[in-house]
């Protein structure tokens, strides 16, 4: 494994994957840390840019690790309401 200032790379294999930001892993904590449902994506560009769906199946289980592991963790926003 490997850090670096922007993100980490892990070495799964034969495969590296990047977990840095706009990375799917990156963006599945994100909609598990703002209350969404997981929909597996990526923004390869970082914030504001387009979203990309289209990911390989390495890329989904990144992005549901991180999805897991953001809601597991049991942090997530706070809203300010009661009803949440």
């Amino acid at each position: 494994m490997t850090a670096g200032i922007i993100g980490t790379a892990i070495g799964l294999g034969a495969a590296t994957t990047w977990r840095g930001h706009g990375s799917p892993y990156d963006r599945g904590g994100a909609d598990a840390y703002y209350w969404r449902d997981p929909n597996p994506h990526k923004w390869p560009g970082g914030d504001y840019t387009s979203p990309v769906y289209d990911l390989t199946p390495l890329e989904v289980e990144e992005y549901l690790s991180g999805y897991r592991a953001q809601y597991d963790s049991g942090v997530r926003k706070d809203w300010g309401g009661d009803d949440v």
